[in-house]
Parts: structure tokens; C-alpha cells; sequence
């Protein structure tokens, strides 16, 4: 139970209504108890605001109406703010702290203060691990790995040698980091596969979701930067350099070699071909194949990718051919 004064200056927002209000929770408009504080982002959900039992209301600092008895918090952004408040109230007790038993940990390690190492993981010789990270079950971390502070690593993710994992990033479950990129060259009636003494940098901040899977460089090295976040079932091959604050969904690849700008979104189902430069700001829609480069501010969609607006035309067009071609033959 938390008064909503103390709730509201965590945030930096400005109450109206009672500001004596002790708060037990926090949750979503349909489903939350009186005494519970929510969220309203957006005006479809005007009518579950009206409904809604909470007694406190997070809500953008434009908004007016004031006749449902609410006492309400106003804020620039509702959500991050319910963010903020969310982890105040859901504190999960991962400040474990120690090696695991039956963990194996080589004499060479580094290991820092507050760090935790879970039941099976295997951290080999000259690995870095900093201070307050914590590496779940039936991890593999291989020589020379480094690894930042305040990193939270799930079970049964592999990080391969070599590889630099940064501050505050976030691994999930069965992902593999480091492993052999995709590089191949025919000779001789075979495929050989090609060496990749590349490493992989994955910079602060970054979120990486479950069972995905970036390939280390051949020469040079596959970087992920700070602040990018990737959903489940990604596919980064050699040598791709992403840029800061990027956001991208499940089954999306990219293949080898492209560059990806600063705060790209790229959506799901998504595939970019080898050797791209997609600048700063884009956005590609979902089940989009990207074949060429992109110029800053692009938003593309379709396959192959095309500008959004002339690809929903072209859409539009080829629905109208049937009834062209039943015109045309009568």
C-alpha cells in the first residue's frame, strides 16, 4: 500500500481529485479493484475508463473530464509512467545472490560482487562477469566472454566465446549469441564453410528475446546498439551493425553484412536482404521483403518493399483486375 503523493512524484505527474489515497496495486481498466491505480493511453478505451472500478486513474496531462469520481494522475506519457509504478509494485525477488552448487565455474573467471549463477550453468576460462547480474539455469558461457553490470540472463541461453554483452541487457531463454555465421564458398564441386573469427557486441540496455539467434562477424563484428529491443525468434546474421534504439518483431532476418540506422522499426515477418544500408527512422511493415537500401524516414511495406503509400495503390489496383478482366471480355 502506497499513498498516491508518494506514486505521483515517482513519476512527475500532477494529481486532481484526492490526494490522500492509499494505493494496493496496480492494473489494467477492465479488470482492476477499487483500490487498484490504472491506465489510460489512448481514447478507444474511453468507455472501459468510464466502467473501469479503479478508484485512480494514470492519464494523459491534456486530459478533462473529471464526472466519473476519479482522482487521476496526469502525465506527459501514461504508459511509460505506468511503467515505472508497475516495477514498484512487482518487485520480483531475483536479488539472489551466489553460486549455484552444482554450477561450474572456472578458477580464471572474474566474477563481481552481488552477481548470481544459477543451478547447471557453465561459465569456462576468462570470463568477465560484472557487478549485480544474475545468469539463470542451465546457462553456457564460453572463454572470454564479457559480461556488463545489472544483467539479467534467463536459462539455457549460450553465449559463445568472445562475445561482449554490456550493462542492464536483458537475455530471454533459449537464445544463442556468438555461434558461426552463414558464410559459405563454392569451390570445387562443394560448399565450404568459411572461418568467422569475428565477435558480437551487444551494447547497454538491449532486450533480446527467447530463442533467438546472432551470428558472430567473419573478420568484422555483429553489433547490436544501445537500447535496441528484439522480440522472439530473430534471426541477426554476420557482420549486421544495428543501431540505437531499435524495435524489432518476432520472425524478422536479417542477413548478412546490412546496416541498420538509429530508431528503425522493423515489424514482423520481416526479411532484409545482405549488403543494406537502412538509415536512421525507417519503418518496414510487417511480412515486408526489403531488396534495396533505404533512404532516412522511409516507411516501406510489400514485397519487394516499396514506399507504403504507393504500395497500398498498388494493392488497390491489382484488386480492381478481376473485375477489369470480366469487363474486358464481356
Amino acid at each position: 500500500m502506497i499513498n498516491i503523493t508518494t506514486l505521483a512524484k515517482k513519476v512527475g505527474g500532477k494529481i486532481e481529485g484526492n490526494s490522500e489515497l492509499n494505493i494496493h496495486g496496480i492494473g489494467d481498466l477492465k479488470n482492476s479493484p477499487e483500490n487498484f491505480l490504472s491506465f489510460l493511453s489512448d481514447k478507444r478505451y474511453y468507455d472501459d475508463f468510464k466502467n473501469s472500478k479503479s478508484i485512480a486513474v494514470i492519464v494523459d496531462e491534456d486530459f478533462s473530464d473529471s464526472k466519473f469520481n476519479k482522482t487521476l494522475i496526469k502525465v506527459k506519457n501514461p504508459v511509460y509512467a505506468y511503467i515505472q509504478l508497475l516495477e514498484i509494485f512487482n518487485k520480483k525477488n531475483n536479488n539472489k545472490v551466489g553460486i549455484h552448487e552444482t554450477a561450474i565455474v572456472s578458477q580464471s573467471a572474474k566474477i563481481g560482487k552481488n552477481v548470481y549463477i544459477g543451478p547447471y550453468t557453465v561459465i569456462e576460462e576468462n570470463v568477465v562477469i560484472e557487478d549485480f547480474t544474475y545468469i539463470s539455469t542451465s546457462c553456457h558461457i564460453m572463454k572470454n566472454v564479457s559480461i556488463g553490470k545489472k544483467t539479467k540472463i534467463s536459462s539455457n541461453v549460450s553465449i559463445y566465446n568472445e562475445t561482449y554483452v554490456g550493462n542492464e541487457v536483458i537475455i530471454e531463454s533459449g537464445t544463442v549469441i556468438g555461434s558461426h555465421g552463414f558464410g559459405l564458398t563454392f569451390h570445387n564441386g562443394e560448399n565450404h564453410i568459411i572461418p568467422h573469427i569475428g565477435k558480437v557486441i551487444i551494447e547497454n540496455k538491449v532486450w533480446i528475446g527467447s530463442n533467438c539467434s546472432i551470428d558472430r562477424g567473419t573478420i568484422n563484428d555483429t553489433i547490436i546498439g544501445q537500447g535496441t529491443k528484439m522480440d522472439n525468434l530473430i534471426q541477426i546474421a554476420h557482420n549486421v551493425k544495428i543501431g540505437k534504439h531499435c524495435v524489432i518483431a518476432g520472425h524478422s532476418a536479417i542477413a548478412g553484412s546490412t546496416i541498420i540506422g538509429n530508431y528503425v522499426t522493423i515489424a514482423g515477418k520481416v526479411g532484409i536482404i545482405g549488403h543494406l544500408t537502412i538509415e536512421d527512422n525507417c519503418t518496414v511493415a510487417s511480412m515486408s521483403q526489403v531488396t534495396k537500401s533505404l533512404k532516412k524516414n522511409s516507411f516501406v511495406s510489400g514485397i519487394p518493399a516499396r514506399n507504403h503509400k504507393s504500395n497500398l495503390k498498388l494493392t488497390a489496383q491489382i484488386n480492381k483486375l478481376d473485375s477489369l478482366f470480366k469487363n474486358l471480355k464481356k
